[in-house]
Order: C-alpha cells, then structure tokens, then sequence
C-alpha cells in the first residue's frame, strides 16, 4: 500500500511478487492462483507496472503449460471456446496467451526506452516468484525495454509448443532478413492487432502462421 501511495513502481512489483509467492505456499493449485491474482493486478496497475507484469505473466503461463503438458496434451480445441480459464485451454490457446503478453509487455517501446533499468534493481536482486535462480540479465541492458524485451526473446528463441503449423508456416526467405542491421530494422514485421482472439485473421502476419515463435 505504502508503495503504491509513494508511486514507488519498484518497490510496488517487488511486494506484488512477493504477495503472490507467499500466497502460492497455502493454494492447492498456486499456478493458477498467481495467474489469476496477476491479472487483477494488470487491470488495475500503470506503466510501466503493467509491461513488467504482463511478462511475468507470460512466463507463468509457459510453466504453466511446461508442468501440465501432459494434461494439456490430451485436450483438444473446442470452436468458440472462449473461457477464461487455462483449465479448459488446450496448447494453442495457451500459445496464443502468452504470445500476447510478452508482446503487451513491450507496448510503448519508446517510453520503456527512457526507464532506466537501474530503477528496478530491487526486481532483479530477487527471483521472480523465489525461482531459486540468480538474475542473469546482461549488463548490456540499461533500459527497462531491454530487459522486458531479453525476457520476451528468450522465450521465442528457446521455446517449442506442439501446435499444428499452417502451410504458409514462416522461414528465412527473404533477403532483408540478412540485410545490415539498419535496412532489417525497416523490414515490415509487425503483426496487425494483437488483442485480436485466436483464430482471428487480424491477428496473423500476412502469409505466415498465428504462433509462429520463429516469426516474432
């Protein structure tokens, strides 16, 4: 309370983790529990609150599915389910949900440009959700944006999700993508719409798949 007063944004996250792991020690199912509770505190949270918290969500989703893939496996799609609900979610909406956040968390790139990451050693010094591992943010991250956005990457480069691909599934094949760096950076690579639903058109790069994680 004291921290949102102050408008102490550090120290706010940090006592919004710290809530939720000692919560998680007394629940049944803590994952769920702290997915929940994370989502209230987006709804009401500010930037750059609401950017931290979306990718600390988007990892709890990824452990969620990482210890329940074997349940999850076994679900199948139901057409129009819209639940809430990762217990009725099968992999691919699961995908699509934490796609969504790790890409919510880098919204307003250039205002998260001008945090200085120093801001929020109080985070770092102290595992999300007391993981037990030590903080292995490089020290070439000055800005929040660039911590948020080492999180989302290594996320995409080193994840695999058993989802059926599209045809039109995306590769290397343009030349750009091996271009200078300047000339890769204008490379038109933006998907349109990401609060879209899954399975809506609006949501998918032009002639590639949804939750392509090579693409993003």
């Amino acid at each position: 309370m004291q921290a949102m007063e102050e408008q102490d944004n550090p120290q706010l996250v940090k006592a919004i983790l710290y809530r939720i792991s000692l919560n998680s020690t007394f629940e049944e199912n803590s994952s769920l529990g702290a997915i929940n509770e994370l989502k209230s505190e987006i709804e009401t949270s500010a930037e750059p609150v609401t950017q931290i918290l979306h990718s600390i969500l988007g990892e709890l989703y990824s452990n969620y599915y990482q210890w329940n893939q074997y349940r999850i496996s076994g679900r199948s799609a139901l057409e129009g389910n819209n639940s809430e609900n990762p217990e009725e979610w099968d992999a691919k909406r699961i995908l699509y949900e934490i796609i969504l956040n790790y890409r919510q968390s880098l919204s307003n790139e250039t205002d998260l440009q001008a945090v200085p990451l120093e801001r929020f050693k109080p985070i770092l010094e102290h595992p999300v959700l007391n993981s037990g591992k030590q903080d292995t943010t490089p020290s070439i991250h000055t800005t929040l944006f660039d911590f948020l956005a080492y999180r989302a990457l290594e996320f995409f480069t080193r994840s695999s999700f058993p989802v059926i691909q599209s045809s039109n599934t995306f590769t290397l094949n343009s030349e750009a993508f091996f271009a200078q760096s300047s000339k890769f950076a204008q490379y038109p690579l933006k998907p349109m719409g990401i609060h879209a639903r899954p399975g809506d058109g609006t949501f998918i790069p032009p002639g590639t798949d949804t939750l392509s994680l090579p693409w993003y």
